[in-house]
Formats: C-alpha cells, sequence, structure tokens
C-alpha cells in the first residue's frame, strides 16, 4: 500500500513538472492531492506504534490516529486556504505554492517511509 501511495505521489511530482508553460492552477490542485496523500500513508505507516510528537499520541504513548487525521487535516486545510486567498489576487504564485506542496510531500513521504520500516 505505502510503495503504491509513493508511486502516485513520484507521478503526481512528474505530472507537476511537465507542462510548465500552461499555467499553474492545476498543477497546484494536483500537488495538494499529492500532499494530502503524503500525510495519510504517514498516518497509515505510524499506526500501532509509539509517538515522539505530543500532539499525535494518545495517553498511552502511541499514534492515535483520531487525534493525527484532525490535527493534520487542521494543518493541511489551513495551509491550503492561505495558499488560495493568495492566489486569488497573485495568480502568479500558484507556482511557488505548488512547487512548495510537492517538496512538503516529498518531506512527508520519506517520514512516512521510516515509520513503514519501525517495528512495532
Amino acid at each position: 500500500m505505502l510503495r503504491l501511495l509513493v508511486l502516485l505521489l513520484a507521478l503526481a511530482c512528474v505530472a507537476g513538472a511537465a507542462e510548465p508553460n500552461r499555467g499553474w492552477t492545476k498543477h497546484w490542485a494536483v500537488s495538494i492531492g499529492a500532499l494530502a496523500g503524503a500525510n495519510a500513508a504517514d498516518i497509515q505507516a505510524s499506526r500501532g506504534g509509539y509517538e515522539a510528537n505530543p500532539l499525535l499520541r494518545g495517553p498511552n504513548g502511541r499514534f492515535a490516529s483520531g487525534r493525527a487525521i484532525a490535527v493534520k487535516s487542521g494543518i493541511i486545510g489551513g495551509v491550503v486556504l492561505v495558499q488560495w486567498l493568495l492566489s486569488r489576487r497573485h495568480p502568479e504564485r500558484r507556482k511557488a505554492f505548488a512547487v512548495t506542496n510537492y517538496a512538503l510531500a516529498g518531506v512527508v513521504t520519506g517520514v512516512a517511509i521510516r515509520n513503514s520500516r519501525i517495528s512495532r
């Protein structure tokens, strides 16, 4: 499952960089999907293990899926809302937002891969 998500993330990055002259609205939208998918992979890979982040762990020290979904969704939603509000007045910023989202998705995917290799 994790390999499939990594493959989909890589394909989204290639799709985002394939046509640099056609406008960045679609690329920005794809990058949001890549970021959300990477966070979903991280949540899946962390399930059942001990969690170092106090925002994402339950009272027993283990990863709390419900809390993690709420925190990560809130963060991503806030970032996307700010990007959307800024890009309404400055559409040329969508390129920077797309590149940033792809980079963040790559980092989160790396964390998900690391988390999937830790024994429970």
